[in-house]
C-alpha cells in the first residue's frame, strides 16, 4: 500500500499551485518528501519562479537555497513578539472559520497559491500564519512540515492535532501553519460548538 507506517515511502507533487502555474502566476512548486516509520525525515520544494530551493532534514535544519549557491539557515525567533498586523498567507482573502481568525487577528494578506510554499512562507518568517479549510492530500503538507519543523513552526490540523502519515490515511480536511512561538496566539481556529 502507498501509506505503509512500518516502511520507508516518498510523495511527490510535481505541480503543486496548479491554478497558479495555469493562470500565469508565480505561487507553484515541485516538492518531494520522505517518511520513515510515520515521520517525515525530508522534505525538498523547489519554486522555480524565485530560482529557490527549500530543503529540510530532520534533525539538521531547513534552509533556503538560491541559484547563487547561498543557503540560508531557516530558523524562526522563539523570542519573537506578536506583530501588530500579523501576515496571514493564502492565495485569496481567507473564509469561514479561517477567514473569523484573519479578521480577529486584524491580519494582513500575503498572497501565494501553492500549499507547499504558504508553508514556507511562515518557516522563513515572511508570516506569521497559514489556515484552510479544503481537501489536501499528505504530498501537500509532507515536504512544508520538515521545513516548518524544522525551522522552529508547527503544521498541524485545526485541532492542533500533528498529521498522521502512517496507515491509509492520506486525505486531510484542516491545516495550520504557525511559528511555535505564536502557536497558543493562532489556535484554536475553529470555536467551541
Amino acid at each position: 500500500p502507498l501509506l505503509d507506517g512500518e516502511r520507508g515511502f516518498w510523495t511527490v507533487d510535481a505541480l503543486d499551485g496548479t491554478r497558479s502555474y495555469v493562470d500565469g502566476f508565480d505561487g507553484y512548486c515541485v516538492q518531494v518528501a520522505y517518511i520513515e516509520n510515520g515521520v517525515v525525515q525530508l522534505g525538498v520544494i523547489a519554486e522555480p519562479a524565485n530560482s529557490t530551493c527549500f530543503a529540510a532534514i530532520k534533525g539538521r535544519g531547513a534552509f533556503a537555497l538560491t541559484e547563487s549557491a547561498i543557503a540560508r539557515n531557516l530558523k524562526l525567533d522563539p523570542n519573537s513578539a506578536w506583530p501588530a498586523k500579523p501576515r496571514f498567507v493564502d492565495s485569496t482573502l481567507p473564509k469561514g472559520p479561517a477567514g473569523a481568525v484573519f479578521q480577529r487577528l486584524g491580519a494582513e494578506l500575503l498572497e501565494c497559491g501553492s500549499v507547499g510554499l504558504k508553508i514556507c512562507r511562515v518557516a522563513e518568517a515572511r508570516a506569521e500564519l497559514y489556515a484552510k479549510e479544503f481537501n489536501l492530500k499528505i504530498w501537500d503538507i509532507a515536504p512544508g512540515e520538515a521545513i516548518l519543523s524544522e525551522a522552529g513552526g508547527r503544521l498541524v490540523d485545526w485541532a492542533g492535532e500533528p498529521f498522521p502519515y502512517t496507515g491509509k490515511v492520506a486525505h486531510f480536511s484542516t491545516v495550520a501553519a504557525i511559528a511555535t512561538s505564536h502557536f497558543e496566539r493562532a489556535l484554536p481556529i475553529v470555536p467551541a460548538r
